[in-house]
């Protein structure tokens, strides 16, 4: 009797899961830089507003992006969608510099602020009635300020999770 009463309320609780609209996501990208993040889609435009905060070479950086979801794709199988985004980030990092005087050599710890633009590919697979995705995406920055005054990382690849609510 228990487990038939234990089966009736997750079967309740799981239709009531799949009923819900979601509309709000956090998430975390555990990659070269890791990263929380909040994002509420706007589901007319199939787009959405993504708020991220994380550390990225000794620093903290906050990136804000608007990501496009496209699930139309007939290659690929109907729990799987391709998202792509543009943004902003700021912050600050941290790197060693070698300086030189009359002792020799030594490496000196600086910091800096830092602003760029970011991008961000990926695909995101939906786990069947439950509020929770798995992502793989590369997520390529573009720093215009910082330790130079031009540095690319072209290869910031993360998997992540994410729950919708």
């Amino acid at each position: 009797m228990k487990i038939i009463l234990l089966l009736f309320i997750l079967s309740c609780i799981h239709s009531q899961l799949v009923a819900q609209h979601f509309d709000k996501i956090v998430g975390v990208r555990m990659g070269t830089s890791p990263e929380f993040f909040y994002e509420k889609e706007n589901s007319e435009e199939m787009s959405s507003l993504r708020i991220m905060g994380g550390f990225r070479q000794g620093g903290r950086q906050l990136t804000v992006m608007k990501i496009i979801r496209n699930y139309s794709f007939e290659e690929f199988p109907a729990n799987v969608s391709f998202y792509y985004g543009y943004g902003i980030h700021t912050g600050t990092i941290r790197w060693n510099e070698k300086t030189i005087d009359s002792h020799g050599y030594y490496w000196k710890n600086k910091h800096a602020p830092v602003i760029g633009l970011t991008a961000l590919v990926g695909l995101q697979y939906h786990l069947t009635g439950y509020p929770i995705s798995i992502t793989c995406d590369a997520k390529p920055l573009f720093d215009f300020w910082g330790s130079s005054i031009f540095k690319s990382h072209p290869l910031n690849i993360a998997f992540g999770a994410i729950y919708h609510f």
